[in-house]
């Protein structure tokens, strides 16, 4: 079997290599939010995404979705950091979350597996929840879930770490650039 990050890297450099730039071209977080998941979902085989953004007030609040069935963000759309999800851990802990199976997943959060069961629509599915951490501050998280029984493999988890870091960055630079342009509004 070809890792997905193998593929991604050596039989896709210029689809990677271009996905990269496009988040370092991009100054609108709704704009960063689609260059991320919109491209690395196809990029990356996964069956969902999301990328979540921190609240002044310590929420976390969905920025996008993509894959989910209709509706099924709408309970999701507001999280407090103090919940126990696998997003909020990966946020609060600031490492990744990696779910290998469903059966995992409940076993780690039992009460939340029944209210997020077929949710994705499908039955197996593995999931990573990347904190997105830039200049030691903790910016949200991202998730992507895939659908089947394969494990992430260690190099899988490499490339989704970069992947994650990249789009920190890009979420800094959306986030400089929009109180730039608040703070020349009030000038």
């Amino acid at each position: 079997r070809v890792s997905r990050a193998r593929w991604a890297w050596s039989a896709k450099p210029v689809t990677t290599l271009t996905l990269t730039e496009r988040l370092s071209g991009e100054h609108q977080m709704e704009r960063v939010a689609v260059v991320m998941l919109d491209e690395a979902i196809a990029l990356l085989g996964a069956r969902l995404g999301a990328l979540w953004k921190m609240a002044p007030d310590g929420a976390v609040t969905l920025v996008r979705g993509v894959g989910y069935p209709e509706g099924a963000l709408e309970k999701l759309d507001r999280i407090m950091l103090d919940a126990r999800t696998p997003l909020t851990d990966a946020i609060r802990e600031g490492v990744p979350v990696w779910l290998r199976s469903r059966e995992e997943f409940a076993a780690r959060y039992p009460d939340l597996e029944p209210r997020t069961r077929g949710l994705a629509g499908v039955s197996t599915i593995i999931a990573a929840c990347l904190p997105l951490v830039a200049g030691g501050r903790a910016l949200g998280a991202l998730s992507f879930s895939f659908e089947g029984t394969d494990r992430l493999g260690e190099e899988d988890r490499h490339f989704l770490l970069a992947f994650a870091r990249h789009c920190a960055l890009a979420i800094e630079r959306a986030q400089l650039f929009e109180r730039t342009e608040r703070t020349a509004v009030r000038i």
